[in-house]
């Protein structure tokens, strides 16, 4: 077994920022050296390094990426990522060859494209860039149409998968995607592009009336697409067998599995209860098997026989659990938290 560590030790710990209001909206990922990559949004006086790509703060907000390292605790690299308006990282993931895929919003009429990307006009929101091993330049840089995009994940060919929101009613999906028509008021578009974005290999829409928010990403061994957010619309697509297939009220948790090329929904279905539930993040653990979590406000969460917590304590609740997405049983779902929020 592991043994209880009582008070345990910290390795590492600083600030990164400036003077004005810095966000890690990108998240953080390590690489196999135990080096760590942070990106989200910030404006003046953020930390650069000389060599970067953009050294340069825009107007408005504008992205960052950079990269610690661990061993020396100094920057390898820090970048600004934006042009003449708003810009984000919404999320990253290391590239096969040393690079660094970035996704996100920018509202720059300037936003940085590199020859030969699969859009070069600066339009719609989400962008599709990955930023070089050293973090000098751009392999590539592409606008991404009009929905901006918070998840990436890159295949084992090289090919990159991407998520995000759309209002367009015209977004350019792929002959064979699952759904190829706007639904509602906001939906979920699931993308797959070549590693060097040149071309959109596949593109779906994902949603019901109403509107969906895709929290988070991830890639099976069969490097099927799973997708995780929240949901308020009622006729929000679930299949057959599903865990639940009945939207309950608010805001539903749901989980969904793509093919690898998104043309068939092959797992959808909603979590959640007569309140409201944000789904937050998951994780996969051993084939077909997703341990998630969010916030509940339901009282009628449909817990396991055998939970930790069955009943809500405060006002919002946090919620785990455990499904099978291959045989739909639910392992175990449980509240967690206690008499506040």
């Amino acid at each position: 077994g592991i043994g209880l560590i009582i008070d345990p030790e910290i390795v590492y710990c600083t600030f990164l920022g400036g003077t004005v209001d810095d966000n890690p909206s990108g998240g953080f990922i390590f690489d196999e050296n135990g080096d760590v990559y942070l990106a989200g949004q910030t404006a003046q006086n953020f930390p650069t390094t000389t060599g970067a790509f953009d050294t340069t703060a825009g107007q408005g907000f504008d992205g960052f990426v950079t990269k610690i390292n661990m061993t020396s605790s100094t920057l390898a690299y820090s970048t600004f990522i934006g042009g003449n308006n708003d810009d984000c990282c919404f999320d990253i993931c290391l590239g096969r060859d040393g690079g660094l895929y970035v996704v996100g919003n920018a509202g720059s009429t300037d936003f940085p494209i590199t020859p030969g990307a699969y859009c070069q006009t600066n339009e719609g929101s989400g962008f599709v860039l990955e930023l070089s091993s050293d973090g000098g330049h751009l392999v590539f840089s592409t606008r991404i149409g009009p929905a901006g995009m918070t998840e990436i994940e890159q295949r084992s060919n090289g090919s990159i998968v991407c998520v995000g929101n759309t209002r367009s009613q015209n977004y350019p999906v792929s002959p064979n995607a699952y759904d190829k028509t706007s639904n509602g008021n906001l939906d979920i578009v699931v993308i797959g592009m070549d590693e060097h974005g040149t071309k959109l290999e596949f593109a779906t829409y994902l949603g019901g009336k109403v509107q969906e928010n895709c929290r988070k990403m991830r890639l099976d061994p069969d490097e099927n697409i799973l997708i995780g957010g929240e949901t308020n619309s009622s006729d929000f697509p679930t299949t057959i067998g599903a865990f639940c297939s009945t939207y309950k009220d608010y805001y539903d948790a749901f989980l969904v599995r793509f093919n690898d090329d998104g043309s068939v929904l092959n797992y959808s279905t909603f979590v959640g209860g007569s309140g409201f539930e944000t789904f937050y993040s998951f994780v996969l653990h051993d084939q077909g098997t997703a341990i998630g979590c969010g916030l509940t406000s339901s009282t009628n969460l449909p817990v396991s026989e055998d939970a930790f917590q069955t009943t809500r304590a405060g006002n919002q609740d946090g919620f785990l659990f455990s499904l099978d997405i291959d045989t739909s049983k639910m392992n175990f779902l449980t509240y967690l938290g206690g008499t506040d929020m």
